[in-house]
């Protein structure tokens, strides 16, 4: 019987450390270490100077976005949930659609809405603060 509980444990604490990338190191973990954790990105950016920016939206009932960071080196620069009032106050008015999902990640596909009357696109994301 206690090997039947124990299987299920293990798998529960093996999902939970990729949920959030909780071991990966900055500076010593690499993409593909980053990769093999967290999986697939849903939305990955690239900038001119090499450097790379993943998102990693656990929802979508979850109130966590990581943003991973990799240098043009290939290491991990850094790793941040931006569900945070913190991140939410640099939106602003007037910012273009790939600045707001940079900054954010996707929200939840199923609860964007347009606004035909306003001309206007609703994305809603779920955070705790």
């Amino acid at each position: 019987m206690k090997y039947f509980l124990s299987i299920p444990s293990a798998f529960l604490i093996v999902s939970c450390a990729t949920y959030s990338g909780s071991g990966l190191k900055p500076e010593e973990a690499r993409l593909e270490g980053v990769l093999r954790v967290m999986g697939q990105p849903s939305m990955r950016w690239q900038d001119s100077d090499g450097t790379q920016q993943l998102a990693y939206p656990r929802g979508p009932e979850g109130v966590h976005t990581y943003m991973v960071r990799i240098g043009s080196d290939g290491r991990m620069q850094s790793i941040e949930n931006v569900m945070d009032t913190k991140t939410f106050a640099r939106i602003r008015s007037g910012m273009s659609k790939s600045q707001v999902l940079k900054a954010l990640g996707p929200s939840e596909p199923s609860w964007a809405a347009y606004f035909k009357a306003r001309n206007e696109l609703v994305w809603v994301w779920r955070y705790c603060d």
